[in-house]
């Protein structure tokens, strides 16, 4: 992969097979759920900075707004589901606010017991999601294996 080709990657990081997971602007390809993810990460962290949090909200903010992006990431990387770019684009925004809100804890409060367990609990799924993906295709792999047995 040259650099070009890194730096099309980068944007998008799906491969022109998955670039259906992308919005097209000019030559280039954006992923769609990082099109919603990024500005309102990078915007509710400088407000923050500048406009009180309600804390009663915290909880549903940091555990129960990334559940949709996770769901559909999930759907798509596991099981292949194509879904639509406007899903991505929104369950990223959602994804969006919740970091935005648990990297700010982290700023306000390094290694802070919320920011930690918010952290913890992405690793794990992200391993998780992974682990299953990886288990299906060496279910298949085996599969094909003991048709030749």
């Amino acid at each position: 992969m040259d650099f070009k080709e890194f730096s099309k990657f980068l944007l998008s990081h799906h491969y022109p097979s998955q670039y259906n997971r992308c919005y097209k602007i000019g030559k280039l390809h954006f992923c769609a759920r990082c099109l919603g993810l990024y500005p309102v990460l990078i915007l509710l962290i400088i407000l923050q900075f500048y406009i009180p949090f309600p804390k009663e909200y915290e909880k549903i903010i940091l555990y129960a707004l990334p559940v949709p992006a996770v769901i559909d990431w999930s759907l798509g990387f596991i099981f292949g589901i194509k879904g639509y770019n406007w899903i991505r684009t929104l369950t990223g925004i959602l994804l969006g606010i919740s970091l935005s809100r648990l990297i700010w804890l982290h700023i306000k409060e390094p290694y802070n017991k919320t920011s930690l367990t918010g952290f913890i609990i992405y690793v794990l799924i992200i391993l998780t999601v992974i682990s299953i993906k990886f288990y299906i295709k060496m279910l298949k792999y085996y599969d094909e294996l003991n048709k030749y047995k």
